[in-house]
């Protein structure tokens, strides 16, 4: 009785309607046969419940539009299932990262403590030419690039770890080619060494 006394747009979630509005117009131009999608509806206690929509315009035998027939499913519950789903695969991959990530740990630690290997005797080299009395502005410039670069070098690995492990479900995907890809492989092979 509630709904004998509603619009469909009334019951239709606000993000829903423009698509909606679209579709009904199409088909009463005839350029859409019938509507199908999963959409949200308003329950009248305020609650949203997803529903999958099936509707056709009925014309009469002329051709002038009669009226719609429409069926709908309630399917919230396959909505919570699918939602629960993809937090789960989000969770797998989190922690598929995280494990791939203890696996390399040992590697990652070499790659950090190579360069501040690099540091720690750039340091003691300063600090030797300094109490010999040798360390001039050509020494010291030096020693401060190698520093910089093996800084720089340090903080991209860092990077590169936090990228990794980081939660990836607001990532955007694009199609790329194969060729492409095998490229900067190469590439990230060739500059990483």
């Amino acid at each position: 009785e509630d709904l004998a006394q509603l619009d469909i747009a009334k019951i239709t979630h606000p993000d829903d309607r423009e698509r909606d509005r679209v579709a009904m117009r199409e088909m009463s131009q005839g350029t859409l046969d019938q509507y199908k999608v999963d959409k949200r509806y308003i329950h009248k206690d305020g609650r949203t419940i997803w529903g999958s929509l099936s509707t056709r315009l009925l014309r009469d035998s002329a051709g002038a539009p009669l009226h719609y027939i429409s069926f709908i499913q309630d399917i919230s519950d396959r909505k919570i299932a699918e939602q629960k789903l993809a937090e789960h695969r989000l969770q797998l991959i989190a922690a598929s990262k995280l494990s791939a990530l203890g696996e390399m740990a040992g590697k990652i630690a070499h790659e950090i403590n190579n360069p501040l290997f690099v540091i720690q005797c750039k340091a003691l080299e300063i600090r030797q030419l300094a109490n010999e009395g040798k360390l001039g502005r050509e020494e010291i410039e030096e020693a401060a690039d190698q520093i910089e670069a093996t800084v720089l070098r340090i903080s991209k690995i860092m990077r590169s770890m936090a990228m990794f492990v980081r939660p990836s479900e607001g990532d955007t995907y694009e199609d790329t080619a194969l060729a492409d890809i095998v490229a900067l492989f190469i590439v990230g092979i060739i500059f990483v060494g």
